[in-house]
């Protein structure tokens, strides 16, 4: 690994490993396309979760603007079978943690999604 490398997947794998019922996360810029990303379920189609949650936030980023309250920083999803937390990295980017099942720490995810926002900032803005 060269100097300055990041590895991005690397750091996300170890997420999904540490976070209570995550099972997908990635970093993804706010036009859909993944910068890197990790799942350990092969059948969840992650792309078009990446591209589907850009067009939220891209929407939610446009409706808190018009209504003075500040930039978007987060936005959680729940679904009858998933969790999603999104947080933006700037203007250009987002991190995103998916969770499952009965036993999910959305707590732990957002604390740690935080930690990844502050340590990719630096490498992203």
């Amino acid at each position: 690994m060269g100097e300055g490398f990041i590895d991005y997947k690397g750091i996300l794998e170890k997420t999904v490993s540490i976070v209570l019922g995550a099972f997908a996360a990635s970093i993804v810029g706010m036009d859909g396309i993944p910068l890197a990303d990790f799942s350990k379920d092969e059948s969840f189609d992650q792309n078009i979760f990446d591209a589907e949650i850009a067009t939220i936030l891209s929407t939610g980023e446009k409706a808190i603007k018009d209504t003075q309250a500040g930039e978007l920083k987060e936005i959680i999803l729940t679904t009858d079978n998933n969790t999603i937390i999104a947080h933006t990295i700037g203007e250009n980017y987002f991190v995103m943690i998916v969770l499952r099942g009965d036993s999910q720490n959305i707590g732990i995810a957002r604390i740690t999604i935080r930690k990844l926002v502050k340590e990719f900032s630096q490498s992203l803005l």
